[in-house]
């Protein structure tokens, strides 16, 4: 009787054990009320020496734009499951089956809210812990992907951002930046020089982060406006100078100035 009773709790368990591992997870669930996402593809190319050429585009959509809906529209249609790794804090990911790695980021009010990353292997990361996307295999993970993916090159294909909210991003990112007194020093503050740039090499640029600390972006494969601001002090450190993408607004950096 007892060995029976055991057995049934132990069945119990297992039942209650599989249920907890398997049971489906809604995406959308986990990302919704946010103003905007942030997306980043990382394109592991190949080099001729076999190494990795890894190179980034993003991408940023505001909740009321057509973007941002039509990536809810598709994460709504995918759910995901524990795994084993999803009791663990180890966020690490090893291979990629789809050539490229996916990092969406949600945000809201200026801090990041929600994320998902994924390589296509069938695991995927969501909000800091390691699940599955899928019961067998990596298909669902590269499908979640690729329609993804497409919403991304629909955007690429866009209309470019104006001159003038090029102009009128520029202006405001300068007088949250910096003093006053330096705005002064701008001869062409309302009517900066303006050019489209396409970066196929390496290109450093600088940036504060949030944490008002200098880092650097790399331009590469990055299609941008190159703003241009001259000041009275140009002779010593040169123009000031702003990148920002074409498409999304980003505000990638500013040239180093010496």
């Amino acid at each position: 009787m007892k060995k029976k009773i055991i057995l049934s709790l132990i069945g119990l368990a297992v039942i209650i054990f599989g249920l907890i591992m398997l049971w489906p997870l809604s995406l959308t669930n986990a990302l919704t009320n946010n103003d905007e996402v942030r997306i980043i593809v990382w394109d592991l190319g190949m080099k001729e020496n076999g190494q990795f050429d890894t190179t980034s585009t993003d991408y940023i959509f505001q909740q009321d734009s057509e973007e941002y809906k039509q990536i809810l529209q598709v994460l709504g249609k995918y759910s995901f499951h524990r795994s084993f790794r999803s009791f663990f804090n180890d966020t690490s990911m090893t291979g990629n089956d789809a050539g490229y790695v996916l990092q969406i980021y949600f945000i809201e009010e200026d801090k990041l809210s929600k994320s998902i990353i994924t390589g296509g292997t069938g695991e995927i990361t969501v909000n800091e812990r390691v699940y599955r996307i899928g019961y067998w295999g990596n298909k669902k993970a590269l499908v979640m992907m690729n329609e993804i993916y497409s919403v991304l090159e629909q955007a690429e294909q866009a209309i470019e951002m104006s001159f003038e909210k090029v102009a009128e991003i520029s202006k405001a990112y300068i007088e949250s930046t910096e003093s006053e007194d330096y705005i002064k020093l701008i001869t062409d503050f309302d009517a900066p020089t303006v050019e489209k740039l396409d970066f196929d090499k390496s290109y450093v640029v600088y940036c504060f982060n949030e944490k008002n600390i200098s880092q650097e972006n790399d331009l590469k494969g990055k299609q941008v406006w190159k703003i241009t601001y001259n000041t009275t002090l140009d002779p010593l450190w040169g123009p000031h100078t702003i990148y920002i993408d074409r498409y999304s607004g980003q505000i990638y950096g500013t040239d180093l100035r010496v």
